[in-house]
């Protein structure tokens, strides 16, 4: 669960006991995933941050969004992250390289869901945008 303190914390969904506790952003967390043994967030710090799930260590900070970051999307080898710049950021899972944004929205991006080829965006201006994902190896 991510947290409006800025931690996110892992529960045994069995015992209901917090298995480990994380101080992984300045500002709340607004999303999580999991990415094999990694765990992606992001939040109002305007960061998406990699998590060893083993050790709890940050991996890598990502930068790239004017603003905070208000959701995480994995498709193939791409990490997908919006936020209320109106921008869509594409992340390679690999190396973490970047390449443009995807664009289309006029207000905040608040929500990313994907198929196998195409991602969905929706906004606060009552819009849903859908691009075509092309896999990065």
């Amino acid at each position: 669960a991510g947290c409006s303190t800025g931690q996110i914390i892992a529960w045994d969904s069995v015992r209901w006991v917090v298995t480990f506790r994380i101080d992984a952003h300045d500002e709340s967390v607004t999303d999580i995933t999991l990415l094999d043994d990694r765990l992606v967030s992001c939040g109002v710090d305007g960061t998406v941050r990699i998590w060893d799930i083993h050790t709890q260590e940050c991996i890598r900070v990502l930068d790239g969004h004017l603003g905070a970051v208000t959701s995480l999307c994995i498709v193939g080898s791409q990490i997908f992250s919006a936020g209320v710049d109106l921008s869509v950021i594409p992340y390679n899972v690999h190396d973490y390289h970047t390449t443009n944004g995807l664009v289309g929205h006029f207000a905040p991006v608040t929500s990313l869901c994907a198929s196998r080829t195409e991602l969905f965006s929706g906004s606060a201006d009552h819009g849903i945008v859908v691009g075509y994902v092309q896999d990065v190896q």
